[in-house]
């Protein structure tokens, strides 16, 4: 039986999104070089890296996810 982490994991490794009811939706990006072609494009030289893109869920234009957090602007000396 897998855990939730592995289905998730195997998700985003197969470029799924995954989306949690009340978190948000998941997605793995690739951070790359551009080129001219996609003949050029060579996956050990031009990609630079991958993220995981969060987008929390939101009902009224703000994140449930953030409803008791407070920001404050951070007072320089």
């Amino acid at each position: 039986m897998m855990g939730l982490s592995e289905v998730i994991n195997d998700h985003l490794r197969r470029g799924d999104k995954v989306r949690l009811d009340t978190w948000g939706l998941m997605k793995l990006e690739i951070e790359s070089d551009k080129v001219d072609s996609p003949e050029e494009f060579n996956a050990r030289k031009h990609i630079r890296g991958v993220r995981l893109h969060f987008l929390p869920e939101s009902s009224d234009g703000r994140p449930d996810l953030y409803k008791d957090i407070h920001f404050e602007r951070e007072r320089r000396k």
